[in-house]
């Protein structure tokens, strides 16, 4: 395996668990975050792949009984 495709692979789990640590201990800003992205995405003028993914990422405006969505409120973001 050569280096540089090492590295792509090491960035993108370590992309992926930094974004799932955000979404477990930080769920409001993970929210936040998502929406921007896929807002971004989906301006006018975009290819439609891109538009398409930024729908996929649109997070839900249902709102829980706690922050994270689990209903325990172990993370305390729910008061």
């Amino acid at each position: 395996m050569t280096p540089a495709l090492q590295l792509g692979v090491v960035a993108a789990l370590v992309g992926i668990s930094a974004l799932s640590l955000l979404q477990r201990l930080a769920p409001r800003a993970s929210w936040q975050v998502q929406a921007r992205i896929s807002y971004w995405l989906e301006r006018s003028g975009r290819p439609a792949w891109l538009q398409r993914i930024g729908g996929w990422l649109r997070p839900s405006l249902a709102v829980t009984t706690s922050a994270c969505g689990t209903g325990c409120s172990a993370c305390k973001a729910c008061k």
